[in-house]
């Protein structure tokens, strides 16, 4: 079966509208890097958003070449200690267990994905505390599958100080290149920019 058989029985995925762009209140349509389509694609993709104290401070969704891309900007060392972290931080049994209770159409319309912090499963207050939210889609079949994880801003920070410097400013040149300004108007949050963990 091609590509074109897959689309023609390709099943609508529902995705958590806190992952619908903010500028126009429907699912994103583009990968904010390279412009290519995000809805007729069959390759998996992300949706990605930060949050300050209050706001939304940035969002972007990537296609899967452009996932590679930011992969392959991060240096061994850099993934051998995010690996390390992640693995060690206690988080992700629990979250598999929220994921394995749910239905898979519905996944990422489900908020209990989303209600804690992947890596070491505190709540995550909203609005009120830094955090982020990164949806990944993925195909299966004629299904596609959105699964969705939030980040809290004590597990950002120290994620970012993992990072080597070659690193940081590979990753900072590539939040720049495409996000050109916050979608609400708020001022510059302090400390170092927040890294895309993808998973």
């Amino acid at each position: 079966m091609d590509d074109k058989d897959l689309n023609k029985n390709f099943t609508p995925l529902t995705i958590n509208p806190i992952f619908h762009c903010f500028e126009t209140g429907s699912p994103f349509a583009k990968c904010s890097k390279c412009n290519s389509h995000l809805d007729t694609t069959l390759q998996p993709y992300i949706i990605h958003k930060d949050w300050g104290p209050n706001d939304l401070s940035s969002e972007f969704a990537l296609c899967f070449s452009c996932i590679e891309d930011l992969r392959e900007s991060t240096s061994k060392e850099s993934r051998q200690k995010i690996e390390s972290f992640i693995q060690s931080s206690g988080g992700l049994e629990k979250h598999k267990e929220i994921l394995e209770s749910g239905s898979k159409n519905d996944a990422g319309s489900d908020s209990r994905e989303i209600d804690h912090c992947v890596l070491c499963t505190r709540d995550i207050e909203r609005p009120g505390a830094p955090h982020s939210l990164t949806c990944s889609v993925i195909h299966t079949g004629p299904f596609a599958i959105p699964q969705a994880i939030a980040t809290c801003g004590a597990c950002e920070e120290q994620l970012m100080e993992l990072l080597s410097k070659e690193t940081k400013d590979s990753w900072d040149g590539f939040y720049e290149s495409i996000i050109d300004s916050p979608p609400v108007d708020m001022v510059d949050l302090p400390g170092p920019k927040k890294p895309c963990v993808v998973f």
